[in-house]
């Protein structure tokens, strides 16, 4: 899903566009402009179950509203120790499973640890000095 993003009234029109999405979603749900995210704390298999249950919910919710999930920025992370073997789908596409991903400028690791946002601002403070040395 997507809006320009040259446009002042599009992320506003398109929040209550999807106002609906998280309406019988078991997991929790956030939603920020075009992104969307579902989690929870995964105990059993049921969960795994109840996660592709969800899924399946949130590609026919698309599907009623003509919308077109991108499958291609579709994840799965599992964070902390559980390891879930099962594999998840969205338009009987197998999701990728990470193990670092960048959320709103912040990479988010299955662990936390900030390894990978420390290197990123380093990286971009020595861009920031070179630049200003350059003047």
């Amino acid at each position: 899903m997507g809006f320009r993003r040259t446009s002042v009234l599009g992320p506003l029109l398109f929040s209550i566009f999807i106002n609906d999405l998280d309406e019988d979603i078991n997991f929790n749900i956030l939603k920020f402009a075009d992104d969307t995210e579902i989690f929870k704390e995964v105990r059993c298999s049921t969960d795994c179950s109840q996660l592709q249950a969800d899924l399946d919910k949130l590609v026919l919710w698309a599907q009623k509203w003509q919308m077109v999930f991108n499958v291609a920025k579709c994840k799965v992370m599992h964070v902390g120790n559980w390891e879930d073997s099962r594999t998840h789908y969205t338009e009987d596409r197998e999701l990728s499973v990470v193990s670092c991903e960048k959320d709103l400028r912040v990479w988010i690791t299955s662990f936390f640890t900030l390894a990978d946002n420390t290197r990123g601002i380093r990286g971009r403070s020595r861009k920031l000095v070179k630049f200003r040395c350059t003047l």
